[in-house]
């Protein structure tokens, strides 16, 4: 599922498309060179149509995910924008408790 209440904004899903072209495209380019020059087009269409979402849909990190209840099968999987690596963080470490309360202890180290 996605989050409507972020997603439905403009900022929102600009910010999203601008995760999913990356994810698409960005990620299987083998150089840094065509990686930059990907960045940049996705970033100069922002720009171009949808200029007053720029500056927040242009931020790093882009790190989106539907993990954070994810322990639970009985709750729905969210697909949400994390946009701080802390915040990340903190639900993978809540993650980890709850599985090592419910099953062999799993010890990883985050960083």
């Amino acid at each position: 599922g996605i989050n409507a209440e972020y997603m439905g904004t403009t900022t929102g899903l600009v910010r999203l498309g601008r995760n999913e072209c990356l994810r698409v495209f960005h990620d299987r380019l083998i150089n840094e060179e065509d990686k930059k020059h990907v960045t940049s087009l996705v970033d100069k269409l922002i720009a171009k149509h949808w200029s007053a979402s720029r500056e927040e849909a242009v931020k790093e990190p882009l790190l989106y995910g539907d993990f954070r209840l994810a322990i639970d099968p009985d709750k729905p999987r969210i697909y949400e924008d994390f946009s701080v690596y802390a915040t990340a963080r903190k639900v993978f470490e809540e993650l980890l408790v709850e599985y090592n309360d419910k099953n062999v202890r799993m010890t990883l180290v985050l960083f």
